[in-house]
């Protein structure tokens, strides 16, 4: 090869060399945005590179819409996620959004939230992070006395939150069913409507019953007949009872409501009370006995799990409280070593949204 033929080829090799080097670099990961209940984990600021991919994985069990500004370089909107939906962001820039969750028809939760696209290969920053401040030396501070300790869930005891007047919103749920089986549970009044009660409560429960007999806590020596509502929820273990008043029996109307508590604060660990009757027990209160040893229950974000103390098969459909009395749960099975409630919120949007039930005794602070 001749020697001008030779210096072409190099020239060629060292362009095509600093082409590659030059040229931008190609972005294929992806971030995830992870929407739960309990309510929902409203989605914060996502820094992320143009030309990333970021993936919604929906949780709730309920659809979401993922609505964009409009925005140039943004995706317009993700609509109706059941399970998960990815956006390419193609231009840099900040782009708010909005994610509604709901059954398709109404609205349940409008979340909000923002994504910071920045220019590729420049490593991405946390926005608006302060600056460092300079180190001052100072003197050291006297010790302070220690601080009085707060009182804590584990220190509320059931005067001060009220459980006696709660009790009155739980029921006793007796189904009679076939071969003289008697399953005995509890009820969470969610509903007075025209002097008819829904009470809500498991439907393992209730499943094949011939008769149901509901008793009041102030009736505790008069038992009403109840019927399970047509609709039902085998997944989440839910069913709703009615109970009408009869000739010479009047249902008590002047039944106390539940506030909702903030499930979206609980953490493993802390203390839950429960109301119910295990082995038949009338109105057994296991006050501070039982701690929550996990917030979903095998993946499912709409369940948690909690120590088993003083909670047998007579607690399925009664009331889980936190530390404030504050309505957060209701047990629906119990195995080995826990027992699993369905997340109030969850069983609030199948009753509201699914089945048109107003919860008029279960309502947010």
């Amino acid at each position: 090869m001749k020697r001008g033929a030779k210096v072409i080829l190099a020239v060629l090799a060292i362009g095509f060399v600093r082409l590659a080097l030059c040229a931008p670099p190609t972005v294929e990961a992806k971030k995830t945005v992870v929407l739960n209940p309990g309510p929902y984990m409203n989605p914060s600021t996502l820094v992320v590179q143009k030309g990333e991919e970021v993936i919604w994985q929906n949780r709730t069990g309920f659809l979401a819409r993922i609505y964009f500004r409009g925005e140039e370089g943004a995706p317009r909107m993700l609509d109706d996620v059941t399970s998960s939906a990815t956006g390419r962001f193609d231009k840099v820039g900040r782009y708010a959004y909005s994610v509604e969750i709901g059954d398709g028809t109404s609205v349940v939760e409008t979340l909000w939230g923002e994504v910071i696209v920045e220019e590729a290969g420049v490593p991405a920053r946390v926005p608006d992070a302060p600056a460092p401040k300079p180190e001052t030396k100072r003197p050291p501070a006297p010790p302070s006395p220690p601080a009085p300790r707060p009182r804590g869930p584990e220190q509320w005891d059931s005067s001060r939150v009220g459980y006696n007047v709660l009790k009155r919103g739980v029921v006793k749920i007796i189904a009679h069913k076939s071969g003289k089986v008697k399953d005995t549970g509890a009820g969470i009044v969610a509903s007075l409507e025209k002097n008819i009660v829904l009470v809500l409560t498991a439907h393992h429960v209730v499943e094949g019953a011939q008769t149901i007999e509901v008793v009041f806590f102030d009736k505790q020596y008069e038992k009403f007949q109840g019927r399970r509502f047509e609709k039902y929820d085998e997944d989440l273990d839910i069913a709703v009872i009615t109970v009408e008043p009869v000739k010479g029996r009047h249902i008590p109307t002047d039944l106390p409501g539940f506030t909702l508590g903030d499930i979206s604060k609980l953490r493993e660990g802390e203390k839950v009370s429960t109301l119910g009757h295990p082995l038949d027990l009338e109105w057994h209160l296991s006050v501070n006995a039982n701690t929550i040893a996990g917030l979903n229950d095998r993946g499912d974000f709409r369940k948690f799990r909690f120590t088993k103390s003083a909670i047998e098969r007579g607690n399925s459909g009664g009331p889980v409280f936190d530390g404030r009395g504050a309505l957060i749960g209701m047990v629906t099975k119990v195995d080995a070593l826990h027992a699993i409630a369905v997340k109030m919120d969850a069983a609030l949007l199948v009753l509201k949204e699914a089945w048109r039930i107003p919860t008029t005794h279960v309502k947010r602070p």
